[in-house]
C-alpha cells in the first residue's frame, strides 16, 4: 500500500453521553495508540469511550483538511468553542500548537 494513501481520519467519543471528545488522523493503528495527552489520558480513563474511523486510505493533504473541517465542526474545548480536547484546529498536529 502507498503510505502516501495510507491515512486515517478519526473520532473518539465518549460512550455515554455520544459526545465527540477528540478529533485526529495518523497512520491506520494511530486511532487506537495511548500516547496522547495527559488531559486525554485523565479523561479516557475517567470515561469509556469508541474509535469511529470517518475516512481512510487517504492522502495526507485530504486528511489534515478533513481534521481542521471537524475541530471547526465540534468544536476546542480549550478556547471556549466545543469539547475537544484537541489543542490545534488541525492540520499539522503538534506544529499548529
Amino acid at each position: 500500500m502507498n503510505n502516501k494513501n495510507n491515512n486515517v481520519v478519526y473520532l473518539h467519543k465518549n460512550e455515554k453521553t455520544k459526545e465527540v471528545f477528540y478529533v485526529g488522523i495518523g497512520n491506520p493503528s494511530r486511532p487506537w495508540y495511548k500516547y496522547r495527552s495527559q488531559e486525554w489520558k485523565d479523561y479516557a480513563k475517567e470515561n469509556n469511550y469508541s474509535t469511529h474511523i470517518v475516512a481512510s486510505d487517504i492522502d495526507r493533504d485530504e486528511a489534515e483538511n478533513k481534521e481542521i473541517e471537524l475541530i471547526a465542526k465540534y468544536g476546542r474545548k480549550d478556547i471556549g468553542l466545543g469539547l475537544l480536547l484537541n489543542k490545534t484546529d488541525g492540520g499539522k498536529g503538534c506544529s499548529g500548537m
